[in-house]
């Protein structure tokens, strides 16, 4: 299935932003001081435990780029595109 209608990404300045929401297996960090994450976009805190964001990155790349900046496992936190939860691919 395709998102036609953008209820899972969005074009902005002819880049395709994906809904992604962030859920940490331990509290939610601080990411106010990290510039690298907070130029992605717009952090918005989901629950005690996440975060949700619009990102032109891969699901993959998000995902190294948060272990890397944060310098956690991979193991301690899920990055998921909301289309996955209605069967979409993008």
């Amino acid at each position: 299935m395709k998102d036609f209608f953008g209820f899972f990404s969005s074009k902005v300045d002819s880049d395709t932003k994906l809904d992604y929401i962030i859920t940490f297996n331990n509290e939610r960090p601080n990411i106010s001081n990290n510039d690298n994450l907070k130029s992605l976009g717009t952090w918005t805190e989901y629950g005690t435990h996440g975060y949700r964001i619009w990102c032109a990155l891969s699901k993959e790349k998000f995902e190294e780029l948060i272990s890397n900046e944060l310098e956690i496992d991979r193991s301690s936190f899920k990055v998921i595109r909301s289309s996955e939860f209605a069967g979409f691919s993008l």
